[in-house]
């Protein structure tokens, strides 16, 4: 019928299909709103993440504001190193969303 998809050769990886050399993420492959270990001191520049995000996935927020990639923070593997060391405020958090393999 047109209802059915047929993936002659799709391969199923921890809940995602790869496609034709493309990802396609299910619904459990989302976190959303994670606030990665490590303490805002105005010390610490580095934060980690519970699970290895998809490259460009992830959506970082300091204090409600989001972060870019190229001139806030950078990411590799798990860990988030901000350029700027976030400063120990009241109320101070980083929450991050993003997907996972």
């Amino acid at each position: 019928t047109t209802n059915d998809l047929i993936l002659s050769s799709s391969v199923n990886i921890s809940g995602s299909l790869i496609v034709n050399n493309y990802v396609v993420l299910t619904n459990n492959n989302f976190i959303d709103k994670e606030v990665p270990s490590g303490f805002i001191d105005g010390f610490n520049d580095t934060f980690t993440l519970s699970h290895l995000p998809v490259p460009g996935s992830e959506h970082v927020f300091l204090n409600g504001m989001l972060q870019d990639q190229e001139d806030d923070y950078t990411i590799s593997g798990s860990s988030i190193t901000f350029f700027v060391i976030p400063m120990a405020f009241p109320h101070s958090n980083i929450k991050c969303s993003y997907r996972t393999m």
